[in-house]
Parts: structure tokens; C-alpha cells; sequence
């Protein structure tokens, strides 16, 4: 079970830079990056800002997907022990 929700956790977190790419010759050079309140677009970025931001999203979630977990190892009683013996 844990298998089967790591790798839809993966896929996840790929699938916009997947499909980013399968998609990248047809954007126009010109694409909607912010929205109003009635969802019209008020600034237009280039293809390439769109896939530095897909790419730095990705890179956040993975990184937050990987460290994470991490929190629950860290023993917060033992840290304060070290912080008053330093």
C-alpha cells in the first residue's frame, strides 16, 4: 500500500513538467501567468517562464514530498537539551 501511494505521489508530482513538455509546441509564445478575480488574464509571461516556474515547483514539491517525513524523527526534547548545554 505504501508502494502504490509513493509512486501516486511521484506521478503527481511530475505530471505538470510531463505535461509541459508534450504540450510545449503548441503554447503560444505569449501565455496567461496571473489572473484576476473574474479570471481574466492580467500578465502574459514567455513559454520559457512558464517551464522555469514548472520547474521550480516541481523541485519544491519533491523536496517537501522527501523531507517531510523527516519532522517526526526530530526529537524536540533532545534538541532543548542541546540548545541549554550550548
Amino acid at each position: 500500500m505504501k508502494r502504490l501511494l509513493n509512486l501516486t505521489a511521484w506521478v503527481a508530482v511530475l505530471a505538470p513538467g510531463a505535461y509541459l513538455i508534450n504540450s510545449w509546441n503548441n503554447l503560444p509564445d505569449k501565455v496567461p501567468m496571473h489572473f484576476d478575480f473574474q479570471g481574466n488574464p492580467d500578465r502574459f509571461g514567455s513559454k520559457t517562464e512558464l517551464l522555469t516556474m514548472v520547474i521550480i515547483l516541481t523541485l519544491m514539491a519533491a523536496a517537501m514530498y522527501l523531507f517531510f517525513p523527516l519532522i517526526y524523527k526530530i526529537a524536540p526534547k533532545s534538541r532543548l537539551r542541546r540548545i541549554k548545554q550550548g
